[in-house]
């Protein structure tokens, strides 16, 4: 459904058919065409008709690869759960692959870069602050330090419109809780009336505030607001994996929540990587036991974009170790929420997900890859 009920732009204006697309596949640009004109370019008009005709698109490998390897539910199947009832929309597209209206019933859209952190994940070209250990490492990153969208008043002029009739929000990063224009739609939500809205959030957690904008003051006044943190691990393995990380702050952010606005959700969403995937299970279960996460309260993400990091590459007996250890920690996780009467299935889920996925052929050619990139990136940090 996503062709049908959204457009996903980065901070370089590039436009793609959802945030988890191919990266080198874009759709359109956004400077150089209009929202409208990009809603039925050539690309996302042949989409449409891929899926219209059951045929898998390139720009959508990412799920069709989850979905074939993992348990994991991806954004693909979500959406069109979620947005199910935009169907008769699916109806109206043209033999070409063209829809008349531009429908942002779901708004994702990375206004800049902006970003404070440096996780090992990530690059330059979704935070600011990579740039410099880019250039560093290994050169000038073919950009400027901070992205934003080309023509920043002309955007805003063709996406107020639009933001009437958005039915769900997402902001991620660079890091939105940093972003001028994330305040700015919900400012435009509020005079709207739309305090009703699902609004989403992947956020680094490491700051709530942003000159004289809280954002629990602004997650207070609309009903349905869920907030997912990029938590991988804790304390120093916390600030080496997302370098700029102060632990003892994350923590405490997440206290205030609990006592400000304890009915909003929050669950973490880590990313699970060469990096990390030994000792997840050991921070998962520390946040649990302190009261700050609930079992079920987990969004795993797998990497798979940048393959020299995935947690695949580890030796066999590594990876039969992992399993075990995985297998234990979601024996102990499914108990306790049976004790509490409480869900599990996406612990579940993304724990399984993790041995699914791990028992994957290693390269040598990545696992040296990866040793480059750790010495690389020590070097300059």
């Amino acid at each position: 459904m996503m062709p049908w009920t959204h457009l996903h732009f980065w901070p370089d204006g590039k436009a793609f058919p959802c945030c988890i697309a191919d990266s080198t596949m874009p759709v359109g640009r956004f400077g150089e065409q209009s929202i409208a004109d990009i809603w039925n370019s050539d690309k996302l008009r042949a989409i449409r008709r891929n899926m219209l005709e059951e045929r898998p698109s390139p720009e959508c490998i990412r799920c069709y690869t989850l979905e074939g390897k993992t348990e994991i539910v991806t954004l693909r199947q979500m959406s069109n759960q979620k947005f199910a009832h935009h169907f008769g929309s699916v109806g109206k597209t043209r033999k070409n692959g063209s829809v008349t209206k531009v429908n942002m019933a779901y708004l994702d859209i990375r206004f800049s870069n902006l970003c404070n952190l440096r996780c090992q994940t990530c690059g330059p070209g979704l935070s600011s602050s990579w740039y410099e250990d880019q250039v560093n490492a290994w050169g000038h990153p073919g950009h400027a330090k901070l992205l934003s969208i080309p023509d920043g008043k002309a955007f805003w002029k063709e996406l107020e419109p639009l933001l009437e009739n958005v039915e769900n929000g997402y902001f991620a990063g660079g890091e939105p809780l940093l972003c001028e224009e994330h305040y700015r739609v919900l400012d435009r939500w509020l005079e709207l009336g739309k305090t009703d809205i699902q609004i989403n959030y992947t956020t680094n957690f490491s700051r709530l505030k942003l000159g004289k904008h809280d954002a629990i003051h602004y997650w207070k006044q609309f009903k349905n607001v869920r907030i997912a943190a990029s938590l991988d691990a804790a304390g120093e393995r916390a600030e080496y994996l997302r370098k700029g990380t102060r632990w003892k702050q994350v923590a405490e952010n997440r206290r205030r929540m609990l006592r400000e606005c304890p009915e909003v959700p929050f669950a973490i969403t880590p990313t699970i990587s060469i990096y990390n995937v030994w000792h997840f299970p050991d921070f998962h279960r520390e946040w649990i036991e302190e009261g700050l996460v609930e079992v079920n309260a987990l969004h795993l993400n797998i990497l798979t974009v940048a393959p020299f990091m995935s947690a695949h590459l580890l030796p066999k007996v590594f990876k039969k170790e992992i399993s075990e250890k995985y297998r234990r920690a979601l024996d102990i996780l499914v108990n306790r929420a049976i004790r509490e009467n409480k869900p599990y299935a996406n612990a579940e889920s993304g724990y399984r997900s993790v041995i699914s996925y791990i028992d994957q052929k290693s390269s040598r050619k990545l696992v040296e890859e990866f040793f480059d990139r750790v010495r690389s990136i020590d070097k300059v940090r």
